[in-house]
């Protein structure tokens, strides 16, 4: 827990530290892999890629969604994408508002 909490620090530490810092793409590229770091050692690889896990006999077992399942992910990948859509469309009207 103190790993991610210091990697989480020094990703804060390196967006937000000045406003030359904060404009300098360097910087964002080294706090994204901060943040990144600070979710992979917290979450671990069990979080990662979860679909490929030996059992303790070392084998690897072929995973076929069932049909509830795959029903789910497509209606929550719909739903963002409806969600997506609405955001944008705000987005692109505000901002037709803005240029004269």
């Amino acid at each position: 827990m103190d790993v991610d909490l210091g990697v989480a620090c020094l990703a804060r530490a390196g967006a937000v530290n000045g406003t030359k810092t904060r404009q300098q793409y360097s910087t964002l590229v080294v706090a994204c892999i901060a943040v990144f770091a600070g979710i992979w050692i917290d979450k671990g690889m069990g979080m990662v890629v979860t679909g490929f896990v030996p059992t303790p006999l070392h084998e690897v077992v072929t995973y076929r969604p069932t049909v509830p399942e795959v029903m789910i992910t497509l209606g929550v990948y719909g739903v963002g994408a409806l969600l997506l859509t609405g955001l944008y469309k705000i987005a692109l009207s505000v901002r037709g508002q803005l240029r004269p």
